[in-house]
């Protein structure tokens, strides 16, 4: 059995950063990626600083060059660096001739300084094993575009499936630029079915604390769909109110990956997701509030992502998630993030993911878990999403298998010192020849 081609990096230690200038926390090796190979990003990290009147930033770099679309500048809620939002960027690029290293980077002002945990950093090769229209699709939209207080579609994908029930994961991104904070942004992630609105969950609402923000935000769904219609996907944005001033979009993706079919593999040897809308409001204690069990033909490592939407209701409110592999919590050593919201209308959509091996031989539980501070802020529109990287027999495949330990610091395919992970980073690797 073979992989599809893939670069994951995980950095879970607490990275500060004072300086005025952006600084690499992180780093996926151009030695991992082929010269002019397409791949989709999904990069994640909680993210904050030490004062609630700073802005801060985080980016990616693409060899020495600022990666458009992915800064985020944000204002802590509060001084508590322990309280964090998210920074999510997802999308399809083609690496550089040769190719080029990517990096994670954040900046203080000078004095007070910015906060990151647990970067995950994804790189999928699109371009080898994977077919376009067939086992994935992708859009994106990168206008600059004051919203409204009507809805307004964006990035959007729209295919009929060649097979009937195959099961899809569904990822979203948007990037906003906030210029007025007495009012929500509604990020909605409509799904269609010959033109026929089905949903428009999971909804992301959030208000900004400042006006110089700009936050990249995302959202997650798996799908079960039928090859009788044509079924889109898309991000629809809006503002609640209407003001002189106005929030704006400046990026979104969306990027529809098929990690199973209707009775057994395709594309990927296993893959399976669950989804929840009713609502649950654990508190007191971590609760699971969506599991998978995947039982591993062969060992071998599984991209495994959670995704909720948290009805804060109260803007003391702090909400905490973590994956949990096997019965073991991920990252290992840190139980878990907070995230505050600046509004009590808020419904923010947290997302969270891992790649990690999983041992052939039995039924390995997959969970997602959530401790909610105080009573009510009900868990809502929750999704667990798990596929392997391995790949069905009939697929053409790389020549190099990737095998995952279970335990430390890991690296792949690399011989050369320079590729050395650093302490408190966990290095994954997938290669073609």
């Amino acid at each position: 059995m073979t992989d599809v081609g893939f670069v994951y990096v995980e950095l879970t230690a607490e990275q500060n950063e004072a300086s005025a200038a952006y600084v690499t926390k992180a780093t996926m090796d151009a030695g991992d990626f082929d010269a002019g190979g397409i791949y989709w990003l999904n990069i994640t990290a909680w993210v904050g600083g030490n004062d609630p009147s700073v802005i801060f930033g985080f980016q990616l770099q693409l060899g020495g060059v600022d990666l458009e679309h992915t800064e985020m500048l944000v204002e802590p809620y509060d001084s508590d660096s322990g309280i964090l939002t998210q920074y999510t960027f997802r999308r399809r690029i083609t690496q550089n001739s040769p190719a080029d290293d990517i990096t994670f980077q954040m900046k203080g002002d000078g004095v007070a300084s910015a906060t990151a945990v647990s970067i995950e950093m994804e790189a999928l090769r699109l371009d080898v094993d994977l077919e376009e229209g067939v086992d994935y699709h992708y859009a994106e939209d990168a206008n600059n575009t004051p919203l409204t207080t009507s809805p307004v579609a964006f990035a959007s994908v729209a295919f009929t499936p060649d097979d009937d029930e195959d099961k899809w994961a569904v990822f979203y991104s948007e990037r906003i630029n906030i210029d007025i904070t007495s009012l929500s942004l509604h990020a909605r992630h409509e799904f269609l079915s010959d033109a026929v609105s089905q949903s428009t969950q999971p909804e992301n609402i959030r208000e900004g604390e400042d006006v110089a923000e700009i936050l990249c935000l995302s959202a997650e769904r798996g799908y079960q769909l039928n090859n009788t219609q044509e079924h889109t996907f898309r991000v629809t944005l809006e503002d609640d109110s209407a003001t002189g001033s106005h929030n704006d979009h400046l990026f979104s993706s969306v990027f529809v990956l098929r990690i199973a079919g209707a009775s057994g593999p395709k594309t990927f040897s296993h893959g399976d997701f669950v989804y929840t809308p009713a609502e649950i409001a654990p508190t007191g204690a971590f609760a699971t509030v969506a599991t998978l069990s995947i039982e591993p033909d062969n060992t071998g490592v599984f991209f495994v992502s959670g995704c909720l939407v948290m009805d804060m209701d109260s803007d003391t409110r702090t909400a905490q998630m973590r994956l949990r592999f096997d019965g073991v919590v991920h990252p290992t050593g840190i139980d878990s993030w907070s995230q505050q919201m600046f509004d009590s209308g808020d419904r923010p959509t947290f997302n969270t993911f891992a790649m990690k091996s999983l041992s052939a031989g039995a039924s390995r539980p997959l969970d997602l878990q959530v401790l909610v501070s105080s009573s009510g802020g009900p868990v809502e529109d929750r999704t667990l999403i798990a596929h392997s990287v391995e790949l069905v027999p009939s697929a053409p495949a790389p020549a190099d298998n990737c095998s995952l330990p279970t335990f430390g610091q890991i690296e792949f395919n690399s011989a050369d010192e320079e590729n050395r992970p650093r302490f408190g980073q966990r290095i994954v690797r997938g290669t073609e020849e």
